[in-house]
């Protein structure tokens, strides 16, 4: 009887291991640099992050993440003390918001968006204007209040495959590079420097009348 006791409680500290070192399955959301840290000491066998990853509030440095190999999703909201988003560039991120981080200087972490993922950028008033991002295809693209001309960081793009979102960009004037795209829906909302669109492929959904186009107070 004793031996059997034993044998249960050995099997039942190894499951509760193997459980611990693998990943989260669901949605987890870190508030603090403590947490983050904790991350791989709690998960030290987690490579494929396959669920949503939140980080928001205190936390300043991304380097904890940089033993994985891909994050189904990534957020980054309200993380007042990120001043440079990195992680390692082999990890491959399928989906990425980063939004109202308000020191936010450098975003490398986009180039680490997988080819057709969705991106989502907002509200990153002190990001570098300079900086230039390498991905080739992404699938939906929302870009909202931003410092910058925002076709102009991405040189190197090719596709866009979904839905454009764009909104109060005080420095976007050109968006003639949606022309190549194979869009599904546009919304351009408050972009106060495109005065006039002859984008062929707005004009194209405006004529079809598919209800796939929002534009207003541009």
């Amino acid at each position: 009887m004793i031996r059997i006791l034993s044998i249960t409680i050995l099997l039942s500290i190894l499951f509760s291991n193997a459980c611990l070192s693998q990943c989260p399955s669901d949605f987890l959301t870190i508030s603090s640099q403590t947490e983050l840290d904790s991350f791989k000491v709690k998960y030290p066998d987690c490579t494929n992050f396959d669920a949503d990853l939140y980080l928001q509030f205190d936390v300043e440095s991304l380097a904890a993440l940089n033993e994985l190999e891909s994050i189904k999703s990534l957020t980054l909201r309200w993380c007042f003390g990120l001043e440079e988003a990195y992680i390692n560039d082999e990890i491959e991120i399928g989906a990425l918001s980063i939004f109202e981080c308000d020191n936010l200087v450098s975003a490398p972490i986009i180039n680490n968006l997988a080819s057709n993922g969705d991106l989502t950028l907002g509200n990153l008033p002190l990001i570098n204007p300079e900086d230039k991002y390498s991905l080739q295809a992404i699938n939906n693209f929302s870009a909202s209040i931003l410092p910058f001309d925002i076709f102009n960081n991405f040189e190197e793009l090719e596709e866009i495959n979904g839905s454009v979102y764009l909104s109060g960009n005080d420095q976007l004037t050109d968006i003639s590079v949606l022309d190549q795209f194979d869009i599904t829906s546009i919304t351009l909302v408050s972009n106060p420097l495109l005065n006039s669109c002859n984008i062929e492929t707005v004009c194209n959904m405006i004529e079809m009348n598919n209800g796939n186009v929002i534009i207003s107070n541009n």
